[in-house]
């Protein structure tokens, strides 16, 4: 929400909850929220600090998405509350980070799952409003179909019971995602040459219309709402980047230096991504923006460019051939059916070992990390990210600690994880910096941490975890915590970031 010098001076005195001046987001302190909450059977608090940068960012979408709401014929409210000011209601809330938004229906809240965006929240927001399924008639329909971006209607005569209890199934899971509706007039059926049971997914892209007329099980109707929604190639940044990932299918990413290599190369592109749908998602990214993400494939900052990722896995298109629809159509085959092998990026092999934390590389992480005979405890980096920069000198320590009493029975490693890729036999999902990660002897398990990061903290992990965990001292001197943060993955100072 926007956040002003007088709002966060009204907050902090306020004794019920109004709007600020100007603004038709809510500010709510401890005297109003349980009011606020109680009176509204549907609303949407921001919990937010006014350091936070994320929150800034954040501020004039949540705006503008506040007045949207508050116009509608039954108004949804938008409410922040100031976790500088509002101490107490944030750790109430169980609030671990900012911004967080969470959605309150009767007094019970959910975490919002759309994107931070102000046609997102409405849309998230007016979704909620509805119930899990609309019950639709011939005269509604048209209108209903183009409320949102997509849509998904079911057509269940009389006699589609059993399919239609499916569909109301998958509309409850994913209800924080799409809009549906349910219609049952013969008249719409036969309108849309359809035969009952079916699916239509309206859509504002692509060719504007997708059917389904398969089995109805859950997971069928389901992958087909998820394979039908997504655009067959779309324009990918900080908005949408989340839906990619929830969507878990590899990402091909076309970088363009300009609006002429992506008119140039689009077209291609494009009828490559029609035939695999539902195998990998394709998507074009604005290399001006965000052309740093391209090492993180491997690939050179050089335009056009084409890569795929999956998690921790990469192919990168190689830069020196040239994208004809052949070559990429036989290459993204190759990822999706298995055949192409990823590409592990890897700095050299250091010839000694500097410092007490042993310094791991994409090339040696499975004979350091993964040594069966040894607990390892690493930290996945990056050089520019402040948090791994506050965390140095207690690893230093850490390490320096546990390798006098356990004499390398107990590791403690990093690696820049911005040059040095997880091998593909790791299943880990890398969503920020630093990770810190524990590699159990024996089974290696991965153990992830998430605590503050003082010394203490960081061994009394490691002792309850490892399995040399004996060999540990029993008491360390404490040093000062650092809270647990995560800067994401592709932030990186002022560069723009998915």
């Amino acid at each position: 929400m926007l956040v002003r010098a007088v709002v966060s001076a009204l907050a902090a005195a306020a004794a019920v909850w109004a709007a600020a001046p100007e603004s038709d987001v809510v500010v709510l302190t401890t005297d109003s929220y349980d009011k606020f909450v109680a009176e509204n059977p549907l609303s949407l608090i921001e919990f937010f600090a006014p350091w936070c940068p994320h929150c800034k960012q954040l501020a004039p979408e949540y705006e503008k998405a506040a007045t949207e709401l508050k116009g509608l014929a039954s108004p949804i409210p938008i409410a922040s509350v100031d976790c500088t000011t509002q101490n107490d209601l944030c750790e109430r809330n169980g609030i671990q980070g900012f911004p967080t938004l969470k959605v309150f229906r009767s007094g019970s809240s959910s975490e919002y799952k759309g994107q931070r965006t102000a046609e997102s929240i409405v849309s998230t927001m007016k979704k909620q409003q509805l119930p899990s399924v609309s019950t639709l008639t011939a005269a509604n329909l048209k209108e209903f179909s183009t409320s949102d971006r997509v849509v998904i209607v079911g057509f269940f005569d009389k006699d589609a019971g059993a399919a239609k209890k499916v569909f109301e199934q998958v509309a409850e899971k994913m209800r924080d995602d799409f809009v549906f509706g349910a219609i049952g007039d013969a008249k719409a059926v036969k309108e849309y040459k359809l035969t009952s049971p079916a699916i239509a997914l309206f859509k504002k892209f692509d060719e504007g219309l997708a059917v389904y007329s398969g089995e109805f099980t859950e997971a069928a109707v389901s992958k087909f709402v998820t394979d039908s929604s997504m655009p067959i190639m779309d324009e990918v940044g900080p908005d949408n980047y989340e839906l990619y990932m929830k969507r878990g299918l590899p990402l091909a990413f076309f970088f363009y230096g300009d609006a002429e290599q992506r008119a140039q190369y689009g077209p291609l592109l494009e009828s490559v991504a029609k035939d695999f749908v539902g195998k990998v998602s394709f998507v074009y990214l604005d290399a001006s923006k965000f052309g740093g993400h391209a090492p993180n494939l491997a690939l050179r900052e050089e335009w056009p460019a084409f890569g795929i990722q999956d998690n921790n896995k990469k192919w990168p298109f190689d830069q020196d051939k040239e994208l004809t629809k052949q070559a990429v159509h036989d290459f993204v085959a190759g990822v999706a059916d298995g055949t192409l092998e990823p590409t592990l990026k890897s700095d050299p092999i250091p010839e000694t070992q500097e410092g007490p934390v042993t310094v791991v590389v994409g090339k040696t992480f499975e004979k350091i990390v993964r040594d069966t005979n040894k607990d390892v405890f690493i930290e996945l980096y990056a050089p520019w990210c402040g948090h791994c920069k506050k965390l140095a000198p207690t690893w230093d320590e850490l390490a320096r600690t546990i390798k006098a009493a356990t004499d390398d029975a107990i590791v403690v490693a990093k690696m820049d994880a911005t040059t040095n890729d997880l091998p593909p036999s790791v299943d880990f999902n890398l969503q920020g910096f630093p990770t810190l990660l524990l590699f159990k002897a024996g089974s290696n398990e991965i153990v992830s941490y998430s605590g503050d990061r003082s010394l203490k903290s960081l061994l009394d992990f490691v002792r309850a975890n490892a399995v040399h965990a004996d060999k540990l001292p029993e008491s360390v001197e404490e040093t000062p915590a650092l809270k647990a943060e995560e800067t994401p993955v592709l932030n990186a100072d002022e560069r723009d970031e998915l």
